[in-house]
């Protein structure tokens, strides 16, 4: 099979220029391809649903049936969004499989695929709330699932080399996602490599000895959960690893 398509471009080729990937390999990627062309037909549905929603929000209070019929619609969608997420928590688990054997490129390539589908669900989720005004509380566990994925790709980041196919992929990647954050009220606090000191609101998951450092100094060197802003108050506290020297 020729990698003639641009998803399969950034995956091992033989001198034919055949892709070396495995059967059930090929089949995942179909299957992901497949999701992503029904995410685009929801976000087109729910274009067209928000044109149709401005005449009836528009009479909102004389038809309280009508709000009883999008919050239905809404429900539905929640738990569509569910379901798939579900999916691509299964894909990526036979991806993370695969990966093995296929190195490092691998992983990170399906992680980008899953985060930016995510994302689409809980903007276009959080869309359909805002049209309906049905939002009785701010739920944060999407956003927060986000931004804990967006940590856990810059570590992968800062082990990569930066000459290394895919880097740039995705550091872009990274920063587009940061600002779909940063669009909605949320805020990752860059705490990487900052001074340590008392005063700081997080959990100590570990600490590092480095005899290199000069004595009582010490730093943040490695983020497990990220702090997280939401309109400048602090909805989630970072979980870090500390290197100092006593």
């Amino acid at each position: 099979m020729l990698c003639t398509n641009y998803i399969y471009s950034f995956y091992p080729t033989d001198t034919a220029g055949r892709c070396t990937l495995s059967n059930n390999d090929s089949i995942i990627k179909e299957e992901i391809l497949k999701i992503n062309t029904h995410l685009l037909e929801i976000k087109r549905k729910a274009d067209q649903h928000q044109q149709e929603n401005e005449n009836i929000i528009n009479t909102l209070h004389k038809h309280d049936s009508l709000i009883m019929v999008l919050q239905d619609e809404q429900n539905h969608l929640g738990h569509f969004a569910n379901t798939k997420h579900a999916k691509i928590a299964q894909l990526e688990k036979t991806l993370e499989i695969n990966a093995q054997k296929n190195g490092m490129y691998f992983i990170i390539i399906a992680s980008i695929t899953a985060f930016v589908l995510l994302l689409m669900l809980v903007l276009i989720y959080c869309i359909l709330k805002k049209q309906t005004k049905i939002i009785s509380h701010q739920d944060h566990s999407g956003m927060l699932k986000l931004a804990n994925d967006i940590t856990i790709m810059e570590r992968n980041l800062l082990s990569m080399d930066s000459n290394m196919r895919g880097y740039k992929q995705l550091n872009r990647s990274i920063k587009n996602l940061k600002k779909s954050l940063a669009e909605n009220g949320y805020e990752i606090s860059n705490l990487m490599g900052q001074p340590y000191n008392d005063g700081l609101v997080l959990t100590i998951v570990n600490f590092i000895i480095d005899k290199n450092l000069p004595a009582g100094e010490s730093y943040i060197s490695k983020i497990f959960v990220p702090q997280v802003l939401y309109q400048g108050e602090m909805i989630q506290a970072a979980q870090v690893e500390i290197t100092m020297n006593k």
